[in-house]
This record gives C-alpha cells, structure tokens and sequence, in this order.
C-alpha cells in the first residue's frame, strides 16, 4: 500500500481495506524543511519546562548522546511561551494544513476535530505495538491519526511500523482487566497486541518516509516504532490525532487556521502511556 492513490475514491477504499494510505509530499516539504530548522534554533537551546509525552509533565529537554531531545514534546497547539512562538506557528501550519485536513475529512467521514500533537526527534528505543483508540477515552473508537515526516527518515533511524487489515481485529479495549486505570491493565494490554502479532503470523509494513509524506491510519490500527539500527539518525517528525466534530459533546475547543482544536489535549487523553 506504499504508494499514491490516484483519486480521492481510490483513497478511501484503501484505507477502509488496509487501515491507513501514504501520502507523497502531502505537507510542502520547505515547510517542513523550516519547522526543523525552528526546531534547532529554538527548542534545543531553550532552557524552560515544556509538556513531554508520554509522561504529560513540564520538563525541560534531555539529550542523548548524539544531542537530540529524548522526551517528545506534546500540545504543540497549546505551547505559548513567547521565545517559542515562531516554532509553534510553524508546527501549527504542518498538522492544520489544508491538504491534511481535506484527507482526514474524507477518512473520518466527517468534520475532523485536532485532539493532540506529539513532536518526536530523538529516541533509538521502540514503541511497543498499540492501537491508539485504546488510549482514547469514553471508548472513542473512531479515531484517525496523521504521522508526519518532518525530514527524510534514514532508514537505520527508528522507523514507523504498521500492520496492513489489522484494524479489523478484535482486541482488548480500555475496560475491565485491561483498563488503564488499574495498575496492570496497560501492560496486559500490550503483552496480548504483542501475542496477536505473533499467533497470527502479522508481518508489518515499514514505509520509508520522506520529509511531507504522511501516513493516515485508523485508530484501531496496530502500529509502533522498530527500535534504531543506528542512534546517530534522528526522525523529526510529527503525530496529531483527530476524531470527528460529531462526537465532540465535552471537549473544549477552538479555531485555528480553520481546523477545530481541543484547548487542553489532556482532557481528552484517558491516561498518560508508560512508553515513549
């Protein structure tokens, strides 16, 4: 499914068939070119607590060893620090862009609605298998994701991963045994993803992305990160979340650059996750 889909119909079968489509150059790769830059110039040298996910707290960047920023910042849309605020508006201008918003709208079937943003750089370690409907609340299950490349990954960086039809399966939701508000309900919850790949023989699909491209998923679709061959490389990329207007009945919002964006991502988001 490692290709452009030559019409709008042709998107939509794909992705209702395979749980995600890639896009070539959705986002103008200058664009992302100079969110990279801003990134550079701006973030690594701040010194200020930022929110970080997975843990959903202020922290100031930490490094490895080849100098990227290990704890991936959060609610880009919400960051107002005046020092940041060419970086922001930049990032902003990636996951709101018209030609984003116009294919989300088509996936979800509906007025798509921006629930959070993850900017990712560093990070050699991999993201365990998950559906990111699990981590959605009330049971929200339709739920589209936008992962962005910022940069052409190398393909010895930590490469996104995902499991072509695996949207159609029946895992275990956010409820009894496996909910996230017990004390082992996210660990039992990943063991039985990981335990599905394995006794169904899942092979994933691991695109090499290009800076603009973008791959769109359902919520209910298996995904991760290998972990890097090679820590040098970075993956400046990133992740925003959508659902549609239609089942916004709680979250406060509001407009920017035309797109309707929850204020604070943290009353949408059910718990933080234990990975990152």
């Amino acid at each position: 499914m490692d290709n452009l889909l030559l019409n709008a119909e042709q998107n939509e079968q794909g992705f209702k068939e395979y749980g995600y489509v890639i896009f070539r150059h959705l986002i103008p790769p200058d664009l992302c070119r100079g969110v990279v830059a801003l990134f550079e110039e701006k973030i690594k040298p701040y010194e200020g607590a930022i929110m970080r996910f997975p843990s959903y707290m202020s922290e100031p960047n930490r490094f490895d060893s080849y100098g990227h920023v290990l704890n991936h910042i959060t609610e880009l849309q919400g960051i107002e620090y005046k020092d940041l605020e060419e970086f922001v508006n930049e990032s902003i201008s990636v996951f709101t862009h018209e030609n984003l918003i116009r294919e989300v709208a088509k996936t979800i079937e509906g007025v798509p609605i921006l629930t959070q943003t993850v900017y990712f750089e560093g990070g050699s370690k991999p993201t365990p298998t998950h559906q990111d409907v699990y981590y959605s609340p009330n049971g929200t299950r339709k739920l589209v994701t936008a992962w962005i490349a910022l940069e052409d990954i190398n393909p010895d960086a930590s490469r996104f991963c995902i499991y072509p039809k695996s949207h159609e399966l029946e895992l275990p939701s956010n409820s009894g045994d496996y909910a996230l508000n017990t004390q082992r309900g996210e660990k039992k919850y990943l063991i039985a993803v990981k335990d599905f790949i394995e006794r169904l023989g899942l092979k994933p699909e691991i695109p090499l992305m290009q800076k603009g491209d973008v791959v769109l998923f359902d919520g209910l679709l298996i995904h991760g990160s290998l972990k890097a061959a090679d820590p040098q490389y970075s993956r400046h990329s990133i992740t925003s979340f959508f659902f549609p207007e239609s089942l916004n009945n709680s979250f406060a919002t509001k407009l920017i650059n035309g797109t309707r964006v929850v204020i604070n991502p943290m009353q949408y988001t059910d718990r933080r996750a234990s990975y990152g």
